[in-house]
């Protein structure tokens, strides 16, 4: 059974979307916020964790992941919230490689794209060569986040 609440943090509201004690979704949205009462201890712990993760607190989160996806799509996400270490940056090609399918970077974007689960999956730290690269939900969320693991490394 999946339960949804709308909790505000410092970027904004969050959709966070809880299934048997696990995560399953956590994606920025403009819906209105869940009463305060109606939250779940899971939301709140998730809330309390993302506020301390955005004031440079807690550089991992404590949680367990319920994942809808392709096998791809889950290794991709389970190696980027697995390997990816605060404060660093990796590349596309080297989560492939991570994931055993060095050929696959592309697919590894179009993976991240399809993300249920930002920030706490830190798909935010995954770059292009060039480390530029895209960002779903805009980069000045993107160098935000980036910034903030960066001042607290």
């Amino acid at each position: 059974m999946s339960l949804e609440f709308v909790i505000k943090t410092e970027l904004g509201n969050f959709l966070l979307i809880e299934s048997d004690g696990k995560l399953s979704g956590f994606l920025p949205t403009e819906q209105d916020l869940t009463e305060e009462e109606s939250l779940s201890y899971f939301a709140k712990n998730i809330r309390t964790q993302m506020n301390e993760y955005l004031s440079g607190e807690r550089k991992r989160f404590d949680v367990k992941l319920d994942l809808d996806g392709t096998e791809f799509q889950k290794k991709v996400w389970l190696t980027v919230f697995e390997e990816v270490e605060y404060g660093e940056t990796v590349t596309y090609s080297d989560i492939a490689e991570i994931a055993g399918h060095p050929r696959a970077s592309r697919a590894v974007g179009s993976a991240l794209k399809k993300i249920p689960i930002i920030i706490i999956i830190p798909c935010h730290r995954v770059v292009a060569k060039n480390h530029g690269g895209n960002y779903k939900y805009g980069m000045n969320m993107k160098t935000r986040l980036l910034d903030i693991e960066s001042q607290n490394s």
